[in-house]
């Protein structure tokens, strides 16, 4: 996604504050920053196929998901480029949630990402396409990071540590298989062209930063977010220069830029928000209380570790786990206290400020220590002690639907990752002979990956059963009715609650028709109540459940009448109330594989 910006424009000199401690080989006259920065490159593409050999050595058997979540982002991969082709609007699906469709600006579903792929979807298929794009954030991110540490020490090899330590730190594994939230490079990327604007404000600069901006917003919101909190920090901490004339001239040009990039993703927004009202207020915490990070949270290995997480996991399950990871490695915590300690303050101030921000942010609305939070205060019915500033931003409207603080965590620990690479290029200068001053990031880089190597990679077969062909095959474009059926949103499931059905969309990209179910972020709860209020599926959701109170009463002219073309039954989910219905409506079986059976609807 960064490919839309000249990654040679991000590779120049450091900042002026940012002057490095221990000083490498000068480049050479005319020498490009890809000849300078392309070993790191390249180191992290093959420390990407190391971690990542599960999918990078089954490139087509497996797919980078883990079937739920995955599984949706793989529709969002396949819909957006699927509806431009063909003429539609990518933000108002018809596709799902079938009649009532659902609004997607508000959803993950990553427009830029989409597009991007588009051309490896036609050329090697959804599941190659989605591998690709998904080793390319990971490779990117650490790159991203590298350079970023790169401008603040000029040390390449301490910034190569930087780099991996950020890209792959366990925030990575814990989000594998939610793709918006695995593309980490726009960070450090928006940032170092921040920091490269502030060093001289050209506008080719303003372009690159204003451009890194808008593709943020159009891949995740939760990220756009962050990076303007992170660049008003940059703002603040350089304040004379921010009100500097030249400086505010092309902050605004960027940012016109920016609107520019965002423009058609912003007014689908805007239309959602004025005309169809789709953005549910958040009246509560909405969850976030539960989704922060814990104090013990930054101090916590995740059970995902392959040598030692095992040791952790009744910590990870109960107080630090899941959406509340935040460790960022014990290597690059005690790297980032001898950054802060020992850095000069031009140098080390703005990381340990952007450090301390994100933070605290991570904290969500009040600071839990375990199961600790005291009860001093009383909101929503919750008692609490400690007050944290995510609360200036839960009174923010649409700004709080930012409702995970703990994913916070991830400026903070690139923060930190720069303050461990300014660490190491001190370190570095206390080696009298240069010929072992390389021996310290090694060692540091060595930790960091023993860390960080997790016990494996969630992956998803990316065969789709053959009943699916029939369906695709069959001409018209009436809606599938999938038994189990189930909704999903952001806020919870809703049909079938015993399992989750996801993966029933990854199937959908097969056969390119409606579907009655479906998955968004965001869904309004007058839409969701009409779709379970829908005459077909308020009988069809007692009937899977198999209550022998409830007689159902449709038939195969209801479901017509309904738009509703295919019944599609899963064997091995076990509904046989919900069989022996639809057996009885005599339904000609288009497809049966044994384990997926489709009745079409005559």
């Amino acid at each position: 996604m960064t490919s839309a910006v000249e990654p040679s424009a991000l590779v120049e000199e450091p900042a002026v504050d940012d002057a490095p401690v221990v000083e490498e080989e000068p480049p050479v006259p005319g020498e490009r920053g890809w000849r300078r920065h392309g070993p790191a490159l390249a180191g992290y593409a093959v420390l990407t196929a190391v971690l990542f050999w599960p999918v990078v050595g089954h490139l087509r058997t497996r797919i980078l998901s883990d079937g739920g979540d995955g599984a949706a982002y793989l529709w969002n991969l396949w819909d957006v480029p699927h509806a431009l082709v063909h003429g539609h609007n990518p933000f108002d699906s018809r596709e799902i949630f079938f009649p009532v469709g659902a609004h997607t600006a508000f959803n993950t579903n990553m427009p830029v990402v989409g597009v991007l792929s588009w051309p490896l979807q036609k050329l090697f298929g959804l599941g190659v396409a989605a591998n690709l794009t998904q080793l390319a954030a990971v490779v990117l991110s650490g790159f991203g990071a590298y350079l970023l540490a790169h401008h603040v020490t000029a040390s390449r090899a301490a910034s190569f540590v930087a780099g991996a330590a950020f890209t792959f730190a366990p925030y990575r594994f814990l989000h594998a298989a939610h793709y918006d939230l695995s593309h980490l490079e726009l960070l450090p990327f928006g940032l170092l062209a921040l920091l490269r604007l502030y060093d001289r404000p050209t506008r080719r600069r303003a372009l690159a930063f204003g451009a890194l901006v808008g593709l943020t917003f159009l891949t995740n919101l939760y990220y756009f977010v962050f990076l303007l909190i992170a660049c008003g920090v940059v703002g603040a901490w350089r304040w004379r220069v921010t009100l500097r004339r030249d400086t505010a001239l092309r902050l605004a040009q960027a940012g016109a830029v920016a609107g520019l990039v965002i423009a058609p993703l912003l007014v689908a927004m805007a239309r959602e928000l004025v005309v169809f009202h789709s953005l549910d207020p958040v009246r509560n915490w909405a969850g976030a209380n539960d989704y922060s990070a814990n104090l013990l949270s930054w101090v916590t290995p995740s059970s995902v570790q392959r040598v030692w997480g095992n040791l952790f996991g009744h910590l990870n399950d109960r107080w630090t786990g899941g959406e509340r990871l935040a460790f960022p490695g014990f290597t690059i915590l005690a790297l980032a206290a001898i950054g802060t300690l020992w850095g000069t303050r031009k140098r080390r101030g703005l990381w340990v400020s952007l450090g301390v921000v994100f933070v605290l942010l991570s904290f969500g609305p009040y600071l839990h220590v375990t199961h600790h939070q005291g009860g001093r205060f009383v909101r929503y019915g919750i008692r609490y002690t400690y007050w944290m500033p995510y609360q200036l931003l839960h009174a923010v409207p649409v700004v709080n639907g930012v409702r995970v603080p703990g994913r916070f965590s991830v400026v903070g620990i690139l923060a930190l990752d720069v303050l461990a690479a300014l660490a190491l290029t001190r370190l570095m200068g206390r080696v009298r002979r240069p010929e072992w001053r390389l021996a310290v990031p090694a060692a540091a880089l060595v930790l960091v990956l023993v860390e960080f190597f997790p016990k494996g990679i969630v992956t998803q077969k990316p065969a789709i059963p053959r009943p699916y062909a029939a369906i695709a095959a069959d001409p018209g474009h009436r809606a599938v009715l999938e038994i189990p059926l189930q909704w999903r949103t952001g806020f919870g499931e809703f049909g079938d609650t015993h399992s989750d059905h996801s993966i029933f969309l990854y199937y959908a990209t097969r056969h390119g028709k409606p579907v009655s179910g479906g998955m968004v972020a965001r869904y309004p709860k007058r839409s969701l109540q009409a779709v379970l209020d829908h005459p077909i599926y308020a009988q069809v959701v007692p009937l899977q459940e198999g209550d022998p109170r409830f007689v159902p009463t449709f038939d195969a002219f209801d479901l017509r009448q309904a738009g509703i073309g295919y019944v599609v039954y899963h064997r091995n989910e076990g509904r046989p109330a919900a069989l022996a219905y639809f057996e009885r409506l005599h339904l000609p079986v288009l497809a049966d594989d044994g384990t997926v059976l489709v009745w079409k609807v005559p």
